[in-house]
């Protein structure tokens, strides 16, 4: 088994939109712009670029090594994603407003220009010079690794130019709001596979009719632009739906304002009403120390149950196969402004014959969860809120996952 990764953020959509103003004189002047980033800790190949990819990994190791076996290629997991965008004095109009999604890998980025950068950025993208900006996003992230040593964690470093990811956009990425007292107002629904459908509307107080759009798994943004006499009066209410993929999730409505006052762009991220457990199996021996073990003589298999109002029927279970030595996010709902429901963790192991089983009912902070898989196939569910053992190798694994969350 081989695990690839990039080295460096994909970029998945970008934009620029120009704000135009008139000036006293009657002339018609750029006054600023919003660039918005939708970017990747990914690989966003296609799937004819991944099986190109695929044959000349396969070549290259055929020259390194004489296994001859069939590889398998995983992506590797990554985890603590940390995202930021350091640009040049005189670029943009205060901090950049960054939402990042572990579980996906993905952030959304907006940064509002200057004057003068609006104009660079503009004219770089109409004549194909993407590349020739400047800034760099410095990214981090930590991936998980299991050894003969124990379990640890390696970091990793994507830090990615602006040019870099701008390097194929164009003047087809612009969008330019024309000078009549013209207010936009823009509402970003962050990806994720969890997500169906997103319906998002967008109604102003005045100045123009409501928007609304449908967006799927992908997201996207929803733009509103009115015109007024008195910009600084204009509101836009804003009102999301949100059903998630998952049987048995309930759909999540939720609401917000732009004005002058709260900005005029905001972010949506789904995941955000998600409670992700980590869940890490691994091998010890007799006193409790990790150890590495033939997979194929392991079998961890999870069941979560979830009981919880806004549930329909009251009652959620998942159940799902645990790799040993693999970690694993599993998701369970949490509705906007209501108490969280009851989760419950039931697992079945069998190592060298034997079968065990344990249960753990989760407090509001076992998140992150070790399942410590004794020689006599007895699992033992810990949280990283739990005492923890006195042999320091289960302790630092339980460290250890705690950095992944």
């Amino acid at each position: 088994m081989v695990v690839v990764g990039s080295t460096r953020l994909s970029l998945r959509t970008f934009s620029l939109t120009v704000q135009k103003v008139l000036s006293a004189d009657g002339s018609i002047r750029v006054c600023g712009a919003t660039a918005v980033f939708v970017v990747s800790a990914y690989a966003e190949e296609t799937l004819d670029e991944l099986a190109r990819n695929q044959q000349s990994w396969l070549t290259d190791l055929s020259r390194r090594t004489a296994i001859d076996n069939s590889w398998t290629f995983v992506p590797e997991t990554r985890a603590s994603l940390t995202i930021t965008l350091e640009l040049p004095p005189g670029v943009a109009v205060g901090e950049s407003s960054i939402a990042a999604s572990a579980i996906a890998g993905t952030a959304i980025v907006i940064v509002e220009l200057t004057e003068v950068a609006a104009l660079t950025w503009m004219n770089a993208l109409q004549q194909g010079a993407g590349s020739t900006l400047p800034g760099v996003f410095r990214v981090s992230a930590t991936t998980p690794r299991f050894t003969t040593q124990g379990f640890g964690l390696e970091p990793r470093r994507l830090d990615t130019p602006v040019g870099v990811l701008l390097a194929a956009r164009g003047p087809a990425d612009i969008r330019v709001i024309d000078p009549q007292q013209t207010v936009s107002g823009r509402v970003v629904v962050m990806g994720s596979a969890l997500v169906g459908t997103t319906t998002l509307t967008i109604r102003p107080n005045q100045g123009g009719s409501p928007v609304s759009a449908a967006l799927g798994p992908g997201g996207g943004d929803l733009v509103l632009s009115v015109t007024s006499a008195t910009p600084q009066s204009v509101t836009m209410g804003w009102t999301a739906e949100v059903g998630f993929t998952p049987p048995g999730w309930p759909v999540v409505p939720t609401t917000g304002s732009l004005d002058a006052a709260r900005g005029w762009n905001t972010i949506l991220k789904p995941e955000a009403w998600c409670v992700s457990y980590l869940l890490f199996p691994v091998a010890v021996d007799g006193v409790g120390r990790p150890q590495a073990a033939n997979a194929q003589e392991i079998r961890v298999q999870g069941i979560l149950s979830y009981s919880a109002p806004y549930i329909s029927g009251g009652h959620l279970t998942s159940a799902f196969n645990l790799p040993i030595a693999t970690p694993l996010n599993v998701l369970l709902p949490r509705y906007p402004d209501q108490p969280f429901g009851q989760p419950v963790l039931n697992v079945i192991a069998t190592r060298n014959g034997f079968s065990g089983m344990a249960s753990k009912t989760l407090g509001p902070d076992d998140v992150v969860l070790a399942i410590l898989i004794h020689p006599n196939g007895q699992p033992e569910v810990r949280s990283s809120t739990d005492p923890w053992p006195e042999n320091a190798a289960t302790g630092h694994l339980l460290g250890a996952l705690g950095q992944l969350s």
